[in-house]
């Protein structure tokens, strides 16, 4: 199932939570979501949101997902406890904006992720990596960065 919502702004609680047949979401306007407005979307292998700059709420915001691929270039706003934590399938994970993204808690990417197991990786922008890696919460991931410029075509879904 595609959702295709171009001008959407803001996403709230549990929208698309449990859409089990959700497989593509195209949502280029959204600037602020829920946490947990992609919770349960089990097919959902790819997210590209452009324009997402907060997240609010608490944890889980992709919890039970089979993502493997997530693009926030300008995200500035904080990721929670939990957030990824049941994304078995996340080896990639994009943070484009030129600011540290707060991390709440390391529990983010508990041991079921690829980041957390070390097969997967957190692509930055190369003036943010070594404030990355030394962060609070985001040094415990510090083997797991790389350099967005590095990987021509990273940001792209």
């Amino acid at each position: 199932v595609l959702v295709d919502l171009p001008n959407v702004t803001e996403l709230g609680e549990s929208v698309f939570g449990n859409c089990s047949n959700l497989t593509t979401v195209n949502l280029p306007a959204l600037k602020k979501m829920n946490a947990s407005s992609f919770s349960g979307t089990s097919s959902l292998k790819k997210i590209y949101l452009p324009e997402l700059v907060e997240i609010t709420g608490y944890g889980y915001s992709f919890n039970n997902s089979s993502i493997e691929k997530a693009v926030f270039p300008k995200l500035t706003s904080k990721i929670q406890g939990y957030d990824f934590t049941s994304c078995r399938y996340l080896t990639t994970l994009v943070l484009g904006a030129n600011t540290v993204v707060p991390l709440t808690a390391t529990n983010a990417f508990n041991s079921n992720t690829p980041i957390a197991k070390g097969t997967g990786y957190i692509y930055v922008p190369r003036a943010q990596l070594e404030a990355y890696k030394t962060a609070t919460n985001w040094s415990t991931l510090a083997s797991q960065f790389r350099a967005i410029e590095d990987y021509p075509g990273i940001m792209e879904v």
